[in-house]
């Protein structure tokens, strides 16, 4: 999850679930929703409405948001989040914090910050690593 990855497909549809299919249209936009609901200073996004090349219409927290919804509907193993906050205003961070904490409950969540985050984490739940850290396998 960041807001500098593009995000591909040219509607917000297609960029948060990878797809074309009808079938996946509910349960995108339930997330979707849920996001912006979340979120009310972002203004309202559809599934149908157009996002840009690589999302480049887009503030940085929609960015973020479609960044969000798309590794929701993925159900990815791990998650890796980029400055977890960035984009959003200081009243939904209440809001990405617990969206986080949620993930965390059936996934592995890994956060990049340069900021301190135990004000809104409980160091138990999402691990956070520094900006300059260095993961090898």
């Amino acid at each position: 999850v960041s807001s500098e990855i593009p995000l591909l497909g040219r509607k917000v549809f297609e960029a948060i679930s990878y797809s074309r299919k009808a079938e996946k249209k509910a349960k995108a936009s339930m997330v979707l929703e849920h996001l912006l609901e979340g979120n009310p200073s972002l203004p309202f996004m559809a599934l149908e409405d157009k996002i840009g090349e690589a999302g480049n219409s887009l503030s940085k927290g929609q960015l973020k948001l479609l960044a969000y919804a798309r590794a929701l509907l993925t159900n990815k193993k791990i998650v890796l989040i980029d400055e977890p906050f960035e984009g959003f205003d200081e009243e939904a961070i209440p809001f990405w914090a617990e969206i986080l904490k949620q993930m965390a409950t059936h996934r592995k969540v890994i956060v990049f910050s340069a900021h301190s985050l135990e004000a809104y984490l409980a160091p138990a739940s999402v691990h956070q690593l520094p900006v300059n850290a260095k993961i090898f396998s």
